[in-house]
């Protein structure tokens, strides 16, 4: 009988450090989430492509290079996901996903060139938009899933990253009348998960 009473006295510390625990964590994930975070940064875009002709697809090549910062002086960072979809006028073009890769702690590294290029039926009056521009507002959404260690635990990070740059459209000789201005990223929101089964969402 007292076995049996100190075995459940011994689940029910467990499952209460438990639940303390997961409380703790979710006061806490602001602090944690963000303190993983490294900074994002498009250095260069071009567009070789971006027209209709004479009907109402779009052919578009796009270029753009990415940089990733890691702030952290204690964390390296190991990347499992990073997947790009850049779109224009709220309407996905392609998407991009890139091999896993590491940032080690205050290191800045130039990931691979994401290189966006296919076609796209337009609607409306996009097709009129377009039309003699010179640069145009592309928006890259970037969703990104990073492993880093707290003490004995592993937290993945997932990121929504979005870039809203102004793309110049170079000519034949590649040459544009404007220029590309590196642009910051912005969070769009942060997930922090510790175990398959505790997740703490975040939201756009």
């Amino acid at each position: 009988m007292g076995s049996k009473q100190c075995c459940c006295c011994c689940c029910l510390l467990f499952f209460g450090l438990f639940f303390i625990g997961i409380a703790v964590l979710f006061v806490f994930r602001d602090k944690l989430g963000p303190s993983l975070e490294a900074s994002y940064k498009v250095t260069d875009a071009v567009l070789t492509q971006f027209g209709t002709g004479s009907g109402k697809t779009l052919e578009y090549n796009l270029l753009a290079n990415i940089t990733v910062e890691n702030r952290e002086k204690n964390f390296d960072y190991k990347y499992d996901k990073f997947e790009a979809v850049a779109t224009y006028d709220d309407k996905d073009l392609s998407a991009v996903s890139l091999s896993t890769f590491d940032v080690a702690s205050t290191k800045t590294s130039a990931v691979t060139p994401l290189v966006f290029k296919g076609q796209k039926s337009l609607k409306g009056d996009v097709a009129s938009k377009i039309k003699g521009g010179t640069s145009f507002d592309i928006v890259l959404k970037i969703k990104i899933k990073v492993l880093s260690r707290f003490t004995k635990v592993d937290i993945f990070n997932e990121y929504k990253v979005e870039c809203k740059l102004k793309v110049p459209l170079v000519n034949s000789k590649g040459k544009s009348s404007d220029k590309f201005e590196s642009t910051d990223c912005e969070k769009v929101c942060i997930c922090l998960l510790l175990l398959p089964f505790l997740t703490f969402e975040c939201s756009d």
